[in-house]
């Protein structure tokens, strides 16, 4: 089954920030949303999450479901633990037997079940991000919403974050958009990409990746030609 979303326009006060975005969005797929910083990725989020009004287009009904959200810090709240942090996002939408499974279970998944008395600040950048993640899939949801959030983490752990994120989505798969600027990201994760233009924001192109979704690695031979095709649209020289 497949959603779409049709011309759709925004404005802050006089300057267009989106001058018309079509696209439809397939169930249980991952579709990026790649542009330049400022462009408008994180309006159009905003939009289909519901925060912010269309100056004009239709959005489909499918984008008022319950949704999760991944952003690009984690933001955990820094006088609970992570069990409590957990439990705290997800309390009102579980009963209370199948929170507690819910929780051990996943932070088993992530390797991160040892860990479910640390406060935030007694784990690393990586390790808070895949909480967030844990988070993000423990809320019961049909569409998730990722707004950059590998943006922060060096290289080394930024890959293994995504491979954090794959795996859970591989098992529970969700509906999932994430917007961001890193051709690296949208390359390993993206099963297709829709890229974005400079304001008034248009697209310039939609791709399909060429690389099945679990075969994704950095040292892939298609997923480098395929950044290089991205890199290539995204600049303006296709």
């Amino acid at each position: 089954m497949s959603y779409s979303v049709e011309n759709l326009k925004f404005a802050y006060d006089q300057t267009q920030v989106l001058g018309g975005i079509s696209f439809d969005l397939q169930e249980k797929e991952i579709f990026c949303i790649l542009g330049p910083s400022g462009c408008g990725k994180t309006t159009l989020l905003k939009l289909l999450a519901g925060i912010l009004k269309p100056e004009s287009g239709l959005i489909d009904v499918f984008f008022n479901k319950e949704k999760s959200f991944l952003f690009q810090e984690p933001r955990l709240l820094p006088g609970m633990t992570v069990y409590e942090n957990l439990v705290f996002t997800t309390k009102a939408h579980l009963d209370e037997k199948t929170l507690k499974e819910q929780i051990e279970y996943y932070l088993k998944e992530v390797r991160l079940w040892e860990y479910r008395d640390y406060y935030p600040d007694e784990l690393s950048g990586g390790m808070q991000q895949r909480i967030a993640i844990v988070r993000a899939f423990l809320f019961p949801s049909e569409l998730m919403l990722l707004d950059e959030p590998f943006k922060s983490l060096d290289i080394e752990i930024m890959l293994s974050v995504m491979e954090t994120f794959r795996t859970l989505w591989h098992v529970h798969g969700r509906t999932v958009i994430m917007i961001t600027h890193d051709v690296l990201a949208a390359a390993l994760l993206g099963d297709r990409i829709m890229i974005l233009s400079e304001k008034p924001t248009k697209t310039t192109a939609l791709l399909a990746n060429p690389v099945p979704n679990e075969m994704r690695q950095i040292q892939h031979v298609e997923i480098g030609k395929f950044q290089s095709e991205l890199y290539g649209y995204l600049c303006g020289v296709k």
